[in-house]
């Protein structure tokens, strides 16, 4: 598992965390808020060989399940979306992506549709679910549909 508590830079410390991992054709990534604007360094670093390794094997899907805190600020999520764009550009992006926020997640109902507004501003696919089931069958069905 990869983590961007293993980024460092000289400048601020990235607050939340996200940890990623690679299960089959999806990426998972277990985030932990509340986040600043760093942590997009942080994930950019922590994702570059995955990402590539991903993107080489052909299609792929995201989930994006944020656990405790949803909690972050605007310049984060400008900068999200940002990041997100540049991997849609790039062709590095996922078919889709689930975003999964639980009920008892701080403050994920004022976050939620604004995490769904960065993805689909990239140009990405992206649904909320309550549940990593549901959100798990969402990307199923989508890579079922590129094949």
């Amino acid at each position: 598992m990869l983590s961007t508590d293993d980024f460092s830079t000289d400048a601020y410390r990235p607050h939340g965390r996200v940890e990623s991992r690679v299960m089959g054709r999806i990426f998972v990534q277990y985030a932990k808020g509340p986040f600043n604007e760093e942590i997009i360094d942080a994930m950019r670093t922590v994702h570059e060989n995955v990402l590539s390794e991903l993107k080489c094997s052909g299609p792929w899907g995201a989930i994006f399940l944020i656990e405790e805190n949803a909690m972050s600020s605007f310049p984060m999520l400008k900068q999200l979306t940002a990041y997100l764009s540049d991997q849609k550009n790039t062709g590095r992006a996922s078919v889709g992506t689930a975003i999964v926020i639980g009920n008892t997640v701080e403050g994920g109902a004022m976050m939620a549709p604004l995490y769904v507004k960065a993805w689909i501003d990239a140009g990405i696919p992206c649904k909320l679910f309550k549940s990593l089931q549901e959100g798990s069958q969402w990307i199923d069905d989508l890579l079922l549909q590129v094949h």
